[in-house]
């Protein structure tokens, strides 16, 4: 398992135990969700457990009075309500108030101008227009066989999720909704690969642990996916109502839908649970409405219809706002991919490869000025490990001015890690280079001089020197990754250049050597056969010297004696010179 994976099964890890300490349902939520359908619910017990909860019986009393059932002040007692609103109803209004009593935040905790990451309000008052919206679809399509109850209840507690993961990693989950409305797209996807769970699989969890219906669970696991992908044993009319519900309310920007893409088509969702588009859209004036009656009923505010429709008319504003700042930092990165690439075909003019190391700095450092602008550019490299730090500068054409060798103190190994930092290494971290300050005196600002990877491995390190603007530096990978290409080659280049200087180095050297040995081997040839013929010219010439010395001693009174003393003399040079030889 890869690090990166560890870590996210840490985290999930933690999501899972963050949820499992999150609050439990009160006893009368527990008792109204623990039996499957309301004919195995007592109706007298259910009576008295709301009575003992002062908000429900306040929230449905509220219901009770709303213009939709136009019963004013006639309703004055728990029973009475319960018996006019049924109790599947009541089921829905029961787990509404404890999900809202248990996991909405106090108005002085609550943020009111948040335009970043979850938007709690927003949430609220979408999740009230979604159930909302289910409640009126679930009345206009009967054959779906929906209790308008339980699609309330599904719409309102869909996204459960979301809040879930806000509540557990807050901050983490605002910077996957952030990352998210950058790349324009829904945040599913965005939070498993931040978080490793998204809010479908939280709210599941927390479902599970809150024994809520199962056509509830399966809503909140499976609501935005095609009818066709769901599974066979989920409830698909309902979780498609949700989906189509949802799709109405966030086309409408009734609240904060926590997802950043178009919404989906209303046409295609609506012809899924026997409706037509146009039909759905008739909603939307009932539903405004609806969306203002319960949010006041639910303690979420006191909104009105028109507040309603203006804040839809500021959020429609504020996406489009948001769109069009996206489309102008599109153009812009095209502007400056259009000139990086323009960079990368005007670099390769200037170097075409088989160009010294040298040479090879001089046209990087040319692109790089032709590319961000006139200012001070230089560059510290190293070829490797044992050899020492060299740093150079450019003047305004790309042409070396300046370079010197410095020698780094042993504080400084680890430059090559800060490298490879986002943003460069400032000069307060080349404080401890006094060598490369002082290098840098023609700078006009040291303030503003960044140290920025151009190439960063074992065997080569270079890094530009430049007080131009870094901002923008992400967007010059392509360049840099050319430069730092003919960096390698030309470092190659060079290693390629002093190994055939070697080569032919030691070619001479064998050569000599070969001669030598030759001049060796026939010297000790000769030195044999010399030996050889010394040995077998011994032999006479000790003879002839015998005989000789003989004569002498016989003819020492003739006239002859001086003759045979010159054969003697002979003799004895002659064995001389073949004991030398020897």
């Amino acid at each position: 398992m890869s690090v990166q994976q560890g870590d996210r099964r840490r985290q999930v890890e933690l999501i899972v135990r963050e949820v499992d300490r999150l609050p439990t349902l009160s006893p009368i939520a527990a008792r109204l969700f623990e039996a499957a359908n309301v004919d195995d619910i007592d109706v007298n017990e259910v009576i008295k457990l709301i009575e003992m909860d002062p908000a429900m019986s306040a929230t449905i009393l509220r219901l009770c009075r709303s213009v939709e059932h136009g019963l004013g002040d006639k309703i004055t007692t728990v029973r009475r309500a319960v018996l006019m609103l049924g109790l599947e109803t009541v089921r829905s209004i029961a787990l509404s108030v404890e999900v809202l009593d248990l996991l909405r935040s106090s108005p002085d905790q609550a943020t009111t101008d948040q335009r970043e990451g979850f938007d709690e309000e927003g949430f609220w008052r979408f999740a009230v227009a979604t159930a909302s919206a289910c409640d009126l679809i679930a009345k206009a399509s009967p054959a779906l066989g929906l209790h308008p109850g339980v699609a309330f209840l599904a719409g309102l507690l869909h996204g459960l999720g979301r809040l879930v993961l806000h509540l557990v990693l807050p901050h983490a989950y605002d910077r996957a909704l952030v990352a998210a409305e950058q790349r324009r797209s829904a945040s599913a996807a965005v939070e498993r690969a931040v978080l490793g769970m998204d809010h479908h699989t939280a709210g599941r969890r927390l479902a599970d642990r809150w024994g809520l219906p199962d056509g509830v669970r399966d809503v909140i696991w499976f609501h935005g996916q095609p009818a066709e992908g769901l599974p066979e044993s989920v409830d698909r009319s309902l979780i498609m109502v949700v989906t189509l519900a949802r799709a109405l309310c966030a086309r409408h920007h009734l609240g904060w839908s926590g997802d950043y893409c178009p919404p989906p088509a209303i046409e295609p969702l609506a012809r899924q649970v026997g409706l037509d588009g146009a039909h759905v859209d008739k909603l939307v004036p009932t539903l405004v409405d609806a969306v203002a009656e319960r949010c006041q009923i639910l303690g979420l505010g006191q909104p009105t219809a028109p507040d309603l429709l203006l804040g839809a008319i500021m959020e429609a504003n504020r996406r489009l706002g948001a769109l069009n700042a996206a489309l102008e930092r599109e153009a812009r990165l095209s502007r400056r991919r259009e000139q990086v690439c323009e960079a990368i075909r005007l670099f390769h003019e200037r170097w075409r490869g088989g160009e010294p190391f040298s040479r090879t700095l001089e046209c990087v450092a040319e692109s790089f000025l032709r590319l961000l602008g006139p200012g001070f550019c230089g560059m510290l490299w190293r070829l490797d490990d044992e050899r020492e730090w060299r740093v150079v500068q450019f003047n305004e054409d790309g042409r070396a001015t300046r370079a010197a060798a410095i020698d780094l103190p042993p504080t400084a190994k680890g430059l090559t890690e800060g490298f490879s930092e986002a943003g460069g290494v400032s000069l307060a971290t080349m404080a401890l280079l006094p060598d490369l300050s002082d290098f840098l005196v023609d700078a006009p600002d040291l303030t503003r001089i960044r140290l920025m990877p151009v190439l960063i491995e074992e065997a080569c390190a270079v890094a530009l020197l430049h007080d131009a603007d870094t901002r923008s530096w992400h967007e010059l990978a392509p360049i840099r990754a050319v430069w730092a290409s003919a960096i390698r080659t030309a470092e190659a280049w060079e290693q390629s250049r002093l190994l055939e200087d070697e080569l032919a180095a030691s070619n001479r050297a064998l050569v000599e050597m070969q001669a030598e040995l030759a001049e060796r081997e026939s010297l000790a040839r000769l030195g044999e056969m010399t030996a050889g013929a010394a040995h077998e010219m011994n032999n006479p010439l000790a003879v002839i010297k015998g005989r000789a010395q003989l004569l002498e001693s016989r003819l020492r009174d003739s006239e002859l004696a001086s003759s045979v003393a010159s054969l003697v003399s002979a003799a004895d040079h002659l064995s001389e010179l073949i004991t030398e030889l020897n």
